[in-house]
């Protein structure tokens, strides 16, 4: 029964799949073209390091399902931000 599912879904994405791309396309030119800064005194947050934050806690999320060793998680974790911020610094 779920490939029957499976398969109407995919007839649904394949029969709409225009609408479906400019669907994507109109919102991430939306979100890209979006700016929005927030100032606490001298400390300043745009919305697009919110994004980045977002996609980096995706990231951890999706290697905590593979790595079962905390320790090794944190460790992957600290190397990921210290590789961010020196990139970071690169800009």
């Amino acid at each position: 029964m779920a490939d029957i599912a499976a398969g109407i879904v995919v007839f649904v994405i394949v029969q709409y799949r225009v609408a479906i791309w400019n669907f994507l396309q109109r919102r991430s030119q939306y979100l890209a073209n979006s700016w929005t800064a927030w100032t606490f005194g001298n400390f300043r947050i745009m919305n697009h390091s919110v994004y980045a934050g977002l996609a980096g806690l995706v990231g951890i999320c999706i290697t905590s399902l593979f790595v079962a060793d905390p320790v090794v998680l944190l460790v992957i974790t600290i190397a990921n931000l210290a590789r961010r911020r020196c990139m970071g610094a690169m800009d």
